[in-house]
């Protein structure tokens, strides 16, 4: 079930970092820049409101940026943000964090039980190097230009 307010008032009271994950859960590569914009700042600010206390943490929905969407979330004020790409960019190396998505069953034996080697081959990036790839990484405009380049 989802968190509720108070559920989430009580975690920030006991230290728990909050952070913001958009309004609508908009996969924001896909979305033009206003709207991107609004998923931003509407999200911020409704966990401002709420919780009183600054949001300084974000999480790209699906992991997925590009340089558009980097700026759109340094613009909004986040200080920290994370994807599941490894690859990292230089000029804003806080706002392309990586982080492991463990997806549920994702860390089970054949015989469905909990496996710290599955785990441990999961969180040392084992399967699948690079997560990503180049669609998670350029804008609306470059796609259309590589499609039509082929």
């Amino acid at each position: 079930k989802p968190l509720t307010w108070e559920m989430v008032s009580k975690m920030a009271a006991q230290g728990i970092i909050i952070g913001s994950h958009t309004k609508s859960h908009a996969l924001l590569t896909n979305e033009n820049a206003d709207a991107v914009r609004g998923e931003l700042r509407e999200s911020k600010l409704a966990l401002e409101t709420r919780l009183r206390i600054p949001i300084h943490h974000f999480a790209y929905p699906d992991g997925r940026f590009n340089k558009t969407v980097v700026q759109a979330v340094s613009s909004a004020g986040y200080r920290y943000a994370y994807g599941i790409c490894r690859e990292r960019d230089p000029e804003f190396p806080l706002l392309t964090i990586p982080r492991k998505v463990l997806w549920e069953h994702s860390c089970l034996s054949a015989m469905s039980k909990f496996s710290s080697a599955m785990m441990n081959c999961h969180v040392n990036w084992v399967f699948g190097e690079r997560e990503c790839s180049r669609h998670d990484h350029v804008s609306i405009p470059q796609m259309e230009h590589y499609a039509n380049a082929s």
